[in-house]
């Protein structure tokens, strides 16, 4: 048999069969191929031992937890409250160094103690805050059914084929999540407007928390548009807005020390409800739009077992 190896070369085994010769040439193939199948079979070994020691590395799911362990769901809660309440202190304290800082000279001194009590009792003002649940919560499932235009003139836009398609204002959905940062809020159209909110569960509804910056993080150091009068009611079909418990009316201070007030119930109901309206009638003086930095709803889920 003939095996080509250019155009002008040949050469030729002393059998038909090249795997039966006995020449050099057909004697180094049949070692070649040998070796290689070799290779090839301790690899397969090599890759099905190490797939079978990955596997019985892992334990198994009856030995994943013991029963002195806290269950997965709750300790990533923990964190996220720990996570949202060092966020909380940080901006309170950038604030603080703030508001004091035209009041301190180079020479002033910090006094320790006097830090640490501040920060002791921001502490027990946010343990304070987190203790009522937020039924509006977006993390928890709160929704924004609908709610009065947004303020865009101070905003760009998102073009496609050079039309303008989508402002980049904040939504009104923003006011249902915790922030603290100045311009981190929901820029209502005029002095005066509304937001429907569907709440994460269906609550009899004790109490308010509105929400607005300091001054002192404010980039022109006011708050006209911080909102002033509101109202807030209880609707039981957001199609039929006229059926609404009144909860009460209230008024946001912009020159209260506290950024975040709470307001109890004023006309108690025992009713539950899964929609709630909050009316804003005017705020402090800005004539193009308010701004709703954030709007808590708190209370409680009746007859119901259920953790939130």
């Amino acid at each position: 048999m003939m095996f080509p190896l250019r155009n002008d070369v040949t050469i030729e085994c002393d059998a038909p069969d090249p795997w039966k010769s006995n020449s050099t040439f057909c004697k180094i193939v049949r070692a070649v191929v040998f070796v290689v199948g070799v290779l090839f079979l301790l690899l397969l070994i090599s890759a099905w031992s190490q797939s079978s020691s990955d596997e019985s590395s892992q334990p198994s799911p009856s030995f994943q937890s013991s029963p002195t362990e806290a269950p997965p769901q709750q300790t990533t809660c923990t964190v996220e409250i720990d996570d949202k309440m060092k966020q909380e202190i940080k901006s309170w304290i950038q604030t603080e160094i703030q508001k004091n800082s035209k009041q301190c000279s180079a020479s002033s001194s910090i006094n320790p103690e006097q830090v640490r009590n501040l920060v002791k009792e921001e502490i027990k003002r946010q343990q304070k805050i987190q203790l009522k649940p937020d039924f509006a919560s977006a993390s928890a499932g709160g929704l924004v059914i609908k709610a009065s235009p947004t303020w865009t003139d101070g905003y760009s836009y998102i073009y496609f084929l050079f039309i303008p398609i989508r402002s980049t204002a904040p939504p009104p959905s923003i006011a249902l999540e915790p922030t603290r940062q100045a311009g981190d809020c929901w820029p209502m159209e005029g002095r005066k407007g509304n937001i429907l909110i569907q709440l994460a569960a269906r609550a009899n509804i004790v109490g308010f928390t509105m929400e607005h910056i300091d001054p002192a993080m404010s980039l022109s150091g006011a708050t006209s548009e911080a909102p002033n009068n509101f109202s807030v009611y209880g609707v039981e079909d957001p199609e039929m807005e006229n059926k609404k418990h009144l909860f009460g009316i209230y008024t946001y201070d912009n020159k209260n020390d506290e950024e975040s007030q709470y307001f109890r119930v004023q006309n108690i109901n025992r009713k539950s409800y899964l929609y709630i309206l909050l009316e804003i009638s005017s705020n402090h003086g800005n004539d193009k739009y308010t701004c709703l930095y954030r709007f808590q709803v708190h209370g409680f889920i009746d007859r119901i077992n259920h953790c939130m």
